[in-house]
Parts: C-alpha cells; structure tokens; sequence
C-alpha cells in the first residue's frame, strides 16, 4: 500500500533527475559572438595602448555592449537528434 507521504517522495525524486546535466547550453554561433565580441575588445586595447582613442572606444563599445550579451542572450537552436 503507498501513502501519500511515499508518492511525495516519488514526485520529488523523479523531479530532481530531470535536472541531469546534459552538456552545454550556449550553441556555436553564441561562442562565435562571444569570441568576435572578446577579439574586439583585444583589439580596443592594443588601438589604447596606441593612442587611437577613436577606433578604440568603438571597438570596445561594440565589444562590451553588442556583441558579448548577444552571445550570452541569444538562445540556441534545438539540434535535431537523429
């Protein structure tokens, strides 16, 4: 005979293996916009150090403000598993 206590439990342990870690969440393309927005900063920096203040601040404005949090917002797309 269950009790109500045991289906509880049951519940509970069968939510808690849904959260298994299945690999990670970020796609290629969110690495491609994280990598293009860190390859602009770097390149902000060494255009610093150079005195070009100009193409600097652009560089690391589009860097910094577009393109890494497009890297960390934009959902991937689901991959068909065949």
């Amino acid at each position: 005979m269950t009790t109500s206590r045991s289906r509880r439990r049951h519940r509970k342990e069968k939510a808690r293996q849904e959260y298994v870690f299945k690999g990670l969440y970020y796609g290629k393309l969110n690495y491609l916009f994280m990598a293009l927005g860190l390859l602009l900063v770097l390149i902000g920096f060494i255009f610093l150090y150079l005195g070009d203040t100009v193409i600097s601040v652009l560089s690391l404005t589009i860097g910094y403000v577009i393109l890494i949090p497009i890297g960390l917002y934009l959902k991937p797309r689901e991959e068909a598993s065949g």
